[in-house]
């Protein structure tokens, strides 16, 4: 939303009025300086009889009076054009009748004002402009709809869709930066929201009536709950803030400690392989303080923490390969058995870092540090501990925006500031909805936060660098598994502009995409699966197609360096960001196509409308199939324990669909997919004990099948 023309003037106090209380006479002689008269003559002769002393209290008490009236100033328009000025405000007669913007001059002569006055009147200007300020944000934030505000979303930001014209053009963003609380609407967000987190969760397939209630209710998420450590039981080793204690021996380092001559080298896999994917900090600044810790070393605060939280990142980050998949996997191996070196290595960075959280104060540089946390414990599948490492990042923010000073300059370094803001705002928001929409937990007080830009600002480096063709992300693997990185080589230039535009167009993609996400779980996932029955099943269809055919038109607005094969789309892009485009876009489908899977399996109407629904299941399967293969791929990053989530979910959607009858696939074609997905959920959960439940239900249930053949 556009602030009008008319924002941001600073209303003109009057000019002080002292009523005359001299006669005809009196203000003849009381006239302008040089002014002709007797009076006057009279009282230059009287001041020279004075003594001195008298005529320099008196000259020092005229310098301190008020200005006698003096003729008022033009606005600007009527200067340039030499016109009369009637100085009306805020607008005056000419510049009406022109349709022109009136503007009166700010600077005022206050250098008779005496220094009360001139304190009182600057006062009374910041208040005004202060109030004007915070005036004009509620009352644009009230007229935009709910529709358009991040509220409460699930990794659901609520941002309108982005046209191919906004994603090469880097749009602008709303000048105001005057974050204001949500108001009584978005209780109605907080019940849709529920009951979607609810709706779409993997227990929530489980719970459907074609598996005759053979799996038990949030038993997956109650696996997770193994992990919480009772205080109360007497036990107290928990060791620092983040879920490192004596409970999982296999993250205690013991042979490896930090080195300060490995600290560039990591913090440049760091920007390469984590950085790229969510943008919420300065590079540049971050060389800076990696260069000072490994001078220097790690000091007490918070430079030196964001550095630590980035060289955990840096060691346990690989480069994608997407020939890196199951079928090239030893037998028997998983996940903790490869590379185990640089995993202690990433322990003992990130376990110092965690002894700086304690001491951040209210910052961008604190929530990054606990953003960058989260991200670190979400790629070691401690999820409990990263939502709350994202809820700290996004309260310890929402404080920091509610009540930073605003500065009004607009320069490069403020500009570079308020894009820091947005950015790291939205990662906040978007990572900790997402594991809320998986496990159905409380949000932070960031989620209650009406933030004016509806899309972050592309970074300040971005500008001298338009529209630059991209290029893969280098290999920048190390020449043995424990070697550290060499602070000198030519890797800490790798992460340019060109890499640094791709990472922008990516994460906007992101963001715009959530509006549409958005208004899918609102229309088919606001109530329990169950609601779809009592929905027409030509209804649903049509839905699905009209949700089919915005994705297309969100596909073809995607910029070239990020868009995927979507003809070939069983083809696995060997670029990182177009195969976390890719997955995204097959999350929405399998969302979108499963309530057609529902209703072949329990509508009393669907073989009624088989030629219709048996077309759309085998899409659906097809969606399903293409997700467990996508996740086949051995690739650890942020959003791993997500994609295994999916991974089981897509395995017993097809199970169900299998089951309806409405489904062309054969049980052959069905059991291998089945077990590719069972040997990736194998493959990782060493890591997650609600994967290796899941695993276990997943091959009880085509046991099952096997059986009944």
């Amino acid at each position: 939303m556009q602030p009008s023309s008319g924002r941001g003037k600073t209303f003109r106090w009057p000019r002080p009025w002292m009523p005359s209380m001299a006669t005809d006479g009196d203000q003849a002689g009381d006239g302008g300086a040089g002014s002709p008269g007797d009076d006057g003559a009279q009282d230059d002769t009287s001041s020279r009889t004075r003594p001195q002393k008298r005529q320099a209290a008196d000259t020092d008490r005229a310098a301190r009076c008020f200005p006698r009236k003096r003729a008022l100033t033009a606005c600007q328009l009527c200067r340039v054009r030499k016109i009369k000025c009637n100085n009306a405000r805020p607008a005056c007669l000419a510049c009406t009748s022109a349709g022109a913007e009136c503007v009166y001059g700010d600077s005022r002569d206050h250098t008779s004002f005496d220094p009360a006055s001139v304190l009182i009147l600057e006062r009374l200007d910041k208040l005004d402009a202060a109030l004007g300020a915070l005036s004009y944000s509620q009352q644009a934030f009230l007229s935009t709809t709910s529709s358009l505000r991040p509220s409460l979303g699930d990794g659901v930001s609520l941002t309108p869709q982005p046209t191919a014209d906004t994603l090469h053009g880097l749009p602008s963003t709303a000048q105001d930066d005057w974050p204001v609380d949500g108001d009584q609407s978005e209780n109605d967000d907080v019940e849709w929201l529920m009951n979607a987190q609810s709706a779409i969760a993997l227990d929530a397939v489980l719970r459907w009536p074609i598996f005759q209630g053979r799996h038990p209710q949030d038993g997956l998420r109650s696996a997770l709950g193994s992990i919480v450590h009772d205080t109360a039981s007497g036990s107290d080793s928990e060791e620092d803030v983040y879920g490192n204690d004596n409970r999982d021996q296999r993250h205690r380092p013991t042979r490896v400690s930090i080195r300060e001559d490995a600290i560039p080298g990591l913090v440049e896999k760091f920007l390469l392989y984590v950085h790229i994917k969510n943008p919420v900090l300065d590079h540049d600044k971050l060389r800076k303080y990696a260069k000072t810790v490994r001078e220097e070393g790690p000091g007490w605060d918070g430079k030196s923490c964001l550095v630590l939280m980035a060289c955990a990142l840096g060691c346990i980050a690989k480069p994608f390969d997407n020939q890196d998949d199951l079928v090239a996997l030893a037998a028997g191996a998983n996940s903790t058995s490869r590379y185990p070196g640089q995993r202690e290595l990433a322990e003992v960075y990130y376990k110092s870092a965690c002894r700086r959280l304690g001491m951040l104060g209210i910052s961008t540089l604190t929530s990054q540090c606990y953003f960058l946390a989260g991200v670190y414990l979400m790629y070691t599948f401690r999820q409990l501990d990263a939502w709350r490492a994202f809820v700290h990042a996004s309260s310890n923010l929402h404080v920091y925006l509610q009540f930073r000073s605003s500065s009004g300059h607009d320069s490069q370094a403020a500009r570079r500031v308020k894009s820091l803001e947005q950015r790291l705002y939205w990662s906040c928001f978007k990572s900790e909805c997402e594991v809320r929409l998986a496990i159905a937990l409380p949000g932070s007080s960031l989620s209650s936060l009406q933030y004016p830009d509806l899309f972050p600002s592309p970074p300040q480096s971005m500008d001298s660098h338009p529209s630059m063709s991209w290029r893969p992300l280098p290999d920048m693997t190390p020449s043995s598994e424990g070697s550290p990185w060499d602070a000198n080589s030519s890797a800490s230039q790798r992460f340019d502009a060109s890499l640094e535009e791709r990472s922008w167009y990516y994460y906007l993609t992101e963001i715009g995409l959530r509006r549409m996400i958005n208004g899918l779980l609102k229309d088919l996932y606001s109530h329990e699966n169950s609601a779809w029955l009592d929905m027409s099943i030509l209804v649903v269809v049509q839905r699905v197609k009209d949700f089919d055919a915005e994705l297309s038109q969100w596909f073809e607005g995607l910029p070239d360096c990020i868009r995927y094969d979507r003809e070939n789309i069983e083809m696995i892009p060997a670029d990182e960001l177009q195969y976390f485009v890719r997955a995204r876009y097959l999350e929405v489908q399998a969302w979108l196509f499963r309530p057609i899977v529902y209703l072949a399996a329990h509508g009393s109407s669907a073989d009624a409308h088989s030629s219709t629904l048996n077309p759309l299941v085998d899409q659906a399967v097809f969606y399903h199939t293409v997700i467990i293969d996508q996740h086949c791929v051995l690739h650890r990053h942020h959003g791993t324990w997500f994609s295994m989530r999916s991974t089981v979910t897509a395995a017993f959607v097809i199970i169900a669909a299998f089951r309806s009858g409405h489904c062309g696939m054969s049980f052959t074609e069905m059991e291998e997919v089945i077990a590719r997905a069972i040997r990736s959920v194998k493959f990782w959960e060493n890591e997650s004990q609600d994967l290796v439940s899941a695993r276990t239900l997943l091959e009880a249930e085509l046991s099952l099948l096997r059986t009944e053949q």
